[in-house]
């Protein structure tokens, strides 16, 4: 073939190219129909509903898409007083939060698809654009609410409180707050009155809480017969903890053999269940009181304080409470003490400032007395399993346990 052929044949390749290109892009460009108004950068309206969280009526927007919950309160910059946000899930999981361009502090509540509390996070501060921290909950859940900071501890919500969808008159009286928020559809029925505020004023005033309480409550040590070489007795201080407070429940005694034989078998129990007995954290163990001693009234708590306890323990329940035994000044614990530790608090002495306990981490320690700010100090959760590392993310929490 010839040079000058090769040459034409070059041309009208690249000629061919050329009206190609041109076709392709005066197809591309090529006008489209206009977007209808409806879809075109105009956000969807909020959708409220009212819930009924433990006792309180809440009026909380839906995030039960993905664009609502990945924008979540964000660059919002308030809530009224009880108002909040309910993301719903597709599914259970370990659902985290952060606090993106958030302005204002939250509480954080996940509930279970029961419906029922499975963790909370209190006073989480606001972020900026490229926040540090994440929120996740110990359990799986299928719902999040997120409140103003605060509400969770002035409603006294604990884990196991639930909540209920409200649009029917089950959920009493609407408070005053519906008609805060503007332009708000609810699911009202027109036979259920408003609040007013002459209702929602009244109070009982309470009674002053005694200055002592002390329960009877039997003694065990984790290691009835002084056996701490047993390492099922020596990370006893879980089983030794609820054995006594199911006795209190169910007014029974306890001596060593039955506490000796009770403890080994929580122990077993728990290794056939979970695969270790070393380690239970207060949900976990709060579980091992309800499932193996059918202890119906036990919750956990995590907004603890000196006060909390002695405000459960006035109104008649034991409290037990995860430590760190290493903080405590027990003399009788082997130095430097046990890094986690439960411990049975059966009452408490203003007059000398203590709590009593009974610590079954020695056999010295049926009504053992902390001075209340050590005490409450040292209480601190720990991971559930056979040694494992802290996360950071423990807190403190409480076992409420009643009769």
């Amino acid at each position: 073939m010839t040079l000058q052929i090769k040459r034409k044949l070059i041309w009208a390749a690249g000629g061919i190219l050329f009206f190609l290109l041109i076709g392709g892009i005066c197809l591309a460009w090529q006008p489209q129909a206009e977007p209808s108004k409806i879809s075109k950068n105009q956000p969807q309206e909020p959708v409220y509903q009212l819930l009924k969280v433990k006792n309180t009526i809440l009026i909380a927007e839906l995030a039960d898409t993905n664009e609502a919950r990945t924008l979540g309160l964000s660059r919002r910059q308030s809530l009224i007083s009880n108002e909040g946000m309910l993301f719903i899930f597709p599914a259970s999981d370990y659902h985290s939060f952060w606090m993106k361009e958030m302005n204002f502090p939250l509480d954080i509540i996940w509930f279970d698809h029961n419906r029922q509390v499975v963790d909370l996070a209190t006073d989480v501060a606001p972020e900026g654009l490229q926040p540090k921290n994440s929120y996740r909950p110990r359990m799986p859940a299928r719902y999040a609410l997120e409140v103003n900071a605060g509400w969770v501890a002035s409603h006294e919500l604990e884990l196991g409180d639930n909540f209920i969808f409200c649009d029917d008159p089950n959920c009493g009286y609407l408070p005053p707050l519906v008609e805060l928020v503007p332009d708000i559809k609810l699911p009202i029925a027109p036979d259920v009155p408003l609040a007013t505020d002459e209702a929602t004023t009244i109070l009982k005033p309470e009674s002053p809480a005694p200055a002592t309480v002390k329960f009877t409550v039997s003694f065990t040590s984790q290691a009835p017969f002084g056996n701490w070489a047993d390492p099922r007795e020596q990370d006893g201080c879980e089983e030794a903890s609820i054995l006594m407070a199911a006795r209190w429940v169910k007014n029974q005694g306890l001596n060593l053999e039955e506490a000796l034989t009770e403890i080994l078998a929580l122990s077993k129990y728990q290794e056939e269940k979970f695969g270790y007995y070393q380690d239970t954290n207060a949900v976990d163990t709060a579980q091992l009181l309800k499932d193996y001693y059918q202890v119906a009234n036990v919750k956990v708590a995590t907004d603890v304080s000196i006060e909390a306890i002695k405000k459960k323990l006035a109104e008649g329940s034991l409290v037990i409470t995860p430590m760190n035994g290493q903080i405590l000044r027990n003399p009788n614990y082997t130095a430097p003490g046990p890094e986690r530790h439960m411990i049975l608090i059966i009452g408490y002495d203003d007059s000398t400032q203590e709590f009593i306990t009974n610590d079954s981490g020695t056999r010295r320690g049926a009504g053992f007395r902390y001075d209340y700010d050590n005490f409450f100090e040292s209480i601190r959760d720990y991971p559930s399993g056979a040694d494992l590392p802290f996360t950071g993310r423990e807190g403190k929490a409480m076992i409420v346990v009643g009769r």
